[in-house]
């Protein structure tokens, strides 16, 4: 259901950081290939690239996730809100969109839930990366505009900006095991 001009346009946003002991092209290269995210992003089931071709801006995704990592009962509580979302026509699949590309430096996407009205949540996402110490250092942002009253409540049950720079936070923290143990491994 699209939002109405009753409702204020709710927004959160919020970051989260991690120091990667691996190079910025290995690190970019890990962020980059969208369909391996699911190894280290434990909301993110399975990713698909939906548009031909080589990764630019512009090529889409299309996911199925679940919560990001929180307290059980967190999740329980959101993905009651997910499901209420679906059964108001909401999408069970979410589709990504790349926005910005520049190689070693920066990744900017925009997620969605698609809605039958329109969207169901969006967030816009942008990684960036510098250069640290001999690693990488990797902040990623999110900037969540729920378009939904399930949406809004399904973020608070997570507990709202806070609650998603946590899970930011803790997938960070898995891409960085993998990365420095390689158990990534890029050509």
């Amino acid at each position: 259901m699209a939002q109405t001009r009753s409702e204020p346009l709710v927004e959160l946003t919020g970051e989260a950081s991690v120091v990667i002991q691996a190079p910025v092209e290995l690190v970019y290269a890990a962020l980059a290939d969208f369909t391996r995210h699911s190894s280290w992003n434990k909301n993110i089931y399975k990713i698909w690239q939906i548009t031909p071709g080589p990764v630019a801006v512009g090529t889409r995704f299309r996911a199925m996730e679940g919560a990001p990592p929180a307290a059980l009962g967190r999740q329980l509580r959101a993905l009651g809100h997910i499901m209420a979302g679906m059964l108001g026509g909401a999408k069970p699949l979410s589709e990504a969109e790349i926005t910005a590309l520049e190689p070693g430096r920066r990744i900017d996407w925009v997620g969605i839930f698609p809605g039958r009205h329109g969207e169901f949540n969006r967030a816009e996402w942008q990684v960036e990366l510098m250069p640290s110490d001999g690693g990488t250092r990797l902040v990623q942002r999110f900037r969540y505009l729920p378009q939904t009253p399930n949406a809004r409540q399904m973020l608070a049950a997570l507990g709202n900006a806070t609650g998603i720079a946590h899970a930011c936070a803790i997938n960070l923290g898995r891409l960085k095991q993998q990365l420095e143990t390689r158990q990534i491994q890029f050509a």
